[in-house]
């Protein structure tokens, strides 16, 4: 920054062409900061008047200048003295000679205030003019008559010079090469980009290295990336630096190398969520380009070569993703992004962070992992799959002396006969397993742990709605549940249901009902079409015995759309079948 700063001053004394310089970077080069921050100051230490403004909303000449104008007077009361006594005169005389001559005299002091303007414009000399964001001009046309204001204003005021601009976005790059005695290609090194962005921050002080490093290794050019990234990053360090389950320095390490990665794959190179999901996870395809027979694939692209550099030893989530993309404002950060919990061997070994262990914890890692894919006990599935994954992993690289074929034996061995804990249903991580036949040992077991889960999960949400649909919609996995209630409502438990429930409970059932089955358009519906033909039944024979009532209101409007909904259920049946 030092050495641009001299090369201006030494510019300026050529007096061969008007003093002018173009600062050209690209968008968040930091060009903005290092005027505000660098720039400025040293002129202003030595006693020299700046004038800073951004061209971003100019929209004419006039415009430009009133701004110039406006700016420089606000630190010069001598420059706008012409203008405060011509509008005192003229508010005077309006009040004298009345409203009927007020227009006449606008349009004399419009005429007069351009006079005045261009006076005013000749008598401001002998400071520096600094511009930024010439490329956000409306148009070529304007920014030509922009520079050529400039050149009169150099020549005529001596007037000092400086524009900033991403000359890549100017169209008529001539029209920079005539107008500029020098054009200074400027970018942040990524030492500088680094203590800029995390200037007073106390939390990125302490994780400066890692921050360094991970920004030297991909090459950051964009300060406004890297802030973005650190934003991100800044909660979940917290969490870490506040966490006692995790192992603090190499997680620090693991979630700063994750996120500014990711950040960097999609705000700088412009990657999609859809590739880079395709590269999260250590992927051999771009090592030895083998299936696992051995057949040769097809190699790996230009650009899944470079995001897999980008991403080196990237393993996580798509929860993570999420985050960074700024689609959730939450993560888990043990969960999430893999990271290295005290005393638990076993998931330092799943998570790949056993290179943290000693020789004697891998050993015991190792016999954790064959226990838990052995296990005669109730195991979680996600743990199983990446322990397979992983022991797969171990023995093809020569870790450990159990060859492939061995460790198959017992995997499929045990594939049908454990007892897989309920999940979530989240299994997108998957995907990052690199081994296909696991894989789809891995997409066929799946089902079964999530059935568990969906089953526990529907039982606790009808025994809330059982009392009340208000409550039941207020509970954590009222989403996943009430998108699908009548494929676990028959009329039994609905019956049961309108016992407890007030006109409000069915009054939001019924809207909950029709708003979800009557945009639909395909798909199979064959248990909701038996409950709901049950459902519109009870219905019927209850509203027969009932009273008229708030209750029986609500249930009559149930009813209507009970039929509706039947009805449209069964045209889609009928449409699946023509299809």
């Amino acid at each position: 920054m030092t050495d641009i700063i001299k090369r201006i001053e030494n510019l300026f004394k050529d007096d061969s062409m008007p003093p002018m310089i173009l600062i050209d970077g690209d968008w968040g080069s930091g060009k903005t900061y290092f005027i505000k921050n660098k720039l400025i100051p040293h002129f202003e230490n030595k006693d020299k008047k700046v004038v800073f403004f951004s061209l971003y909303g100019i929209s004419d000449l006039n415009d430009f200048r009133d701004k110039l104008l406006s700016v420089y007077s606000m630190n010069d009361k001598d420059a706008s003295t012409g203008f405060k006594d011509l509008s005192t005169i003229f508010t005077k005389l309006g009040s004298v000679l009345g409203e009927s001559n007020a227009s006449n005299l606008g349009a004399i002091a419009n005429s007069l205030t351009g006079m005045i303007k261009h006076a005013a414009l000749g008598r401001i000399k002998g400071f520096t003019l600094i511009l930024d964001d010439l490329e956000r001009v409306a148009d070529d046309k304007l920014t030509g008559l922009l520079l050529g204001e400039c050149i009169e204003l150099a020549e005529n005021n001596q007037i000092k010079i400086i524009v900033a601009a991403n000359a890549k976005k100017i169209t008529t790059n001539t029209m920079l090469e005539k107008a500029f005695v020098d054009i200074i290609p400027y970018k942040t090194s990524p030492e500088e980009m680094v203590n800029i962005a995390i200037e007073g921050i106390e939390l990125f002080e302490k994780n400066k290295i890692n921050i360094k490093n991970e920004v030297i290794r991909l090459d950051y050019t964009n300060l406004r990336v890297l802030k973005r990234a650190l934003f991100r990053l800044k909660p979940v360090l917290q969490k870490i630096k506040e966490s006692n389950e995790i192992i603090k320095e190499p997680s620090a390490k693991i979630a700063t190398s994750t996120i500014l990665a990711i950040c960097f794959a999609h705000y700088e190179k412009h990657y999609t969520k859809k590739e880079i999901s395709k590269n999260v996870v250590r992927s051999e395809i771009i090592k030895i380009h083998l299936d696992n027979k051995g057949k040769k694939t097809d190699p790996p692209s230009m650009k899944e070569k470079e995001l897999s550099i980008i991403l080196g030893n990237v393993n996580t989530v798509l929860n993570t993703l999420d985050y960074c993309f700024g689609e959730k404002l939450k993560i888990n950060i043990i969960n999430d992004l893999n990271l290295p919990k005290k005393k638990d061997p076993l998931n330092s070994m799943i998570t790949g962070n056993y290179i943290y262990g000693t020789e004697e914890e891998f050993v015991l890692g190792i016999a954790l992992l064959k226990k838990c894919i052995m296990s005669k006990e109730t195991v979680n599935f996600e743990q199983w799959g990446k322990a397979c994954h992983m022991l797969l992993y171990f023995s093809r690289f020569n870790y450990i002396n159990d060859t492939e074929e061995d460790l198959w034996v017992t995997i499929n061995e045990f594939k049908n006969i454990i007892d897989f804990a309920p999940n979530d249903g989240y299994t997108s991580w998957i995907s990052s397993i690199d081994n296909q036949e696991l894989k789809n040992i891995l997409r066929e077991k799946s089902a079964s742990a999530s059935n568990k889960s969906q089953n526990i999960a529907t039982k606790a949400f009808k025994d809330v709605m059982v009392h009340s649909w208000k409550n039941a919609l207020e509970t954590e996995i009222h989403s996943s549940q009430s998108n699908k209630v009548l494929s676990f409502t028959d009329s039994e438990f609905l019956n049961q249901c309108i016992e407890n429930w007030d006109a409000i409970d069915i009054k939001e059932f019924n809207i909950a009902l029709g708003e979800r089955y009557e945009v639909l358009t395909s798909n199979s519906y064959d248990q909701e079409l038996i409950n709901l033909k049950g459902i519109k039944k009870m219905l019927e024979e209850k509203l027969q015995k009932m009273e008229s009532s708030f209750k029986k209101g609500e249930l009559t409007k149930l009813l209507h759309t009970s039929g509706k909904t039947l009805k449209h259920l069964i045209d889609i049946q009928a449409k699946n079948s023509r299809d």
